[in-house]
């Protein structure tokens, strides 16, 4: 046996190891390189440059077909868009997710066709399934939260099937060049807090609304506002009432006006019997046949000076100003005429406030300040005197408004809470706070 035949080396491995680590490493840089090579080549071909222009082309097609598909859908009277309740809703839902759903486009760009197809059939069907799931629980009255995370996922699965659909080359976030995941969860984080701020700030705005319109009694108007808001919003209350609740009675309450609506009225009609039938009319949203039924009352021996500021409101209505206050203000000089009595305060009341209002359309703030000093000095009720403190908080003239501000809440304590809120939003406002004392 041969003692001197030489050991091998242990530490031989251990030298190889970072060599062929080091070559591996080589190689993929390699073909890294090699590969946006042929990419660039390929890219600056006259094919490949028109397969980016129709996977652009796809992409805002698919997307402006999604968006029409989402605005067809409509509920009850057709004012609200389901589950996303407006048409700006809609816009901000579908732009909000569309990076995040490119970002899994870009992750899907080297699958086969035949699964990617998969993907695009799975996307649209979870979209449809989301969609119709929440429907249920909203027209069943069992939604429990705000839907505004459901309206992402629709988005999302949306926006994600569209763009597996229509993007087969690279497009802005579609490229390869970057698969951090960083990007990732920005675009996703950012697809669920736009959508989620902004139905927050519409459903506040939306039952504003809608309260405002009960109390001018809008019926036709508020059940569109309370089908918006339910698709928003349909666990919310409004005055105590759940809003399904309040949206059947609004619906019930159109149903009857429709029907008082499409009754036949003589043109003999009594005073009373036109009246109701301008009532009606403006209460659907309809205030140009209100002026035709009006007309026979504004002169002549069958004239009532009712008749003036209903003409006021309906340009109003209308938001034909300029008519609107010439209206009232001629329904005013009647009033100023006639011996005080509920009737003459009321009349002239309605119609200093409809100048008022007109005025402010108009920007004429003198006019409009006038018009409620006047109310003020001729009738110092609580309410009269918190319009004209907003009147005077709207134009700046914090003492003012402070001032009128104490006095309703004098006057009428339901007040106090309203005015309390004006008072303090006045002492922190740069030009309120050192007026408010």
């Amino acid at each position: 046996m041969n003692r001197n035949r030489k050991r091998p080396s242990k530490t031989a491995p251990r030298e190889a190891a970072p060599k062929e680590a080091a070559r591996n490493e080589a190689a993929r840089n390699e073909a890294a390189r090699n590969e946006a090579a042929r990419n660039a080549a390929t890219l600056d071909g006259p094919y490949s440059r028109l397969r980016v222009w129709l996977s652009g082309l796809g992409l805002v097609l698919g997307v402006l077909l999604v968006f029409a598909a989402i605005l067809s859908l409509r509920s009850g009277s057709g004012a609200a868009v389901r589950l996303f309740g407006r048409l700006d809703v809609v816009a901000c839902a579908l732009f909000a997710v569309l990076p995040s759903a490119l970002r899994l486009v870009a992750r899907a760009a080297t699958i086969p066709a035949a699964l990617r197809a998969l993907l695009v059939l799975v996307c649209a069907v979870v979209a449809w399934v989301v969609y119709q799931g929440v429907l249920f629980q909203i027209e069943a009255g069992i939604a429990s939260r705000a839907t505004w995370p459901w309206i992402v996922v629709v988005a999302w699965f949306s926006m994600a099937a569209v763009g597996l659909a229509a993007v087969w080359r690279t497009l802005l976030l579609t490229g390869s060049g970057d698969r951090r995941w960083g990007w990732d969860v920005a675009f996703l984080v950012m697809a669920f807090c736009l959508p989620a701020l902004y139905v927050d700030s519409v459903s506040t705005g939306l039952k504003t609304q809608l309260n405002r319109s009960l109390q001018d009694q809008r019926i036709l108007r508020g059940l569109g506002q309370a089908e918006q808001l339910m698709q928003l919003q349909p666990h919310w209350e409004v005055h105590g009432v759940p809003l399904a609740r309040l949206k059947t009675d609004l619906e019930e309450a159109t149903g009857q006006l429709l029907a008082e609506a499409r009754r036949p009225l003589s043109p003999a009609a009594p005073t009373g019997q036109r009246g109701g039938r301008v009532a009606v009319l403006l209460q659907l949203e309809r205030p140009e046949e209100a002026l035709r039924v009006l007309q026979p009352l504004l002169d002549g021996e069958h004239f009532h000076p009712i008749a003036l500021d209903y003409q006021g409101l309906c340009y109003q209505r209308m938001e034909q100003y300029p008519e609107s206050l010439e209206a009232y203000q001629a329904s005013a000089d009647y009033w100023k005429d006639q011996p005080e009595q509920p009737q003459q305060v009321a009349g002239l009341s309605s119609a200093l406030k409809g100048i008022a209002f007109a005025s402010r359309q108009l920007g004429m703030k003198r006019a409009e300040e006038q018009a409620y000093s006047e109310l003020v000095q001729r009738y110092p009720t609580g309410p009269h005197h918190m319009l004209l403190a907003k009147c005077y908080q709207e134009h700046q003239k914090g003492a003012l408004a402070a001032k009128h501000a104490k006095l309703a809440k004098a006057q009428d304590p339901q007040l106090a809470a309203q005015a309390d809120k004006m008072l303090a939003s006045m002492a922190v406002h740069d030009f309120g706070c050192f007026q408010v004392q």
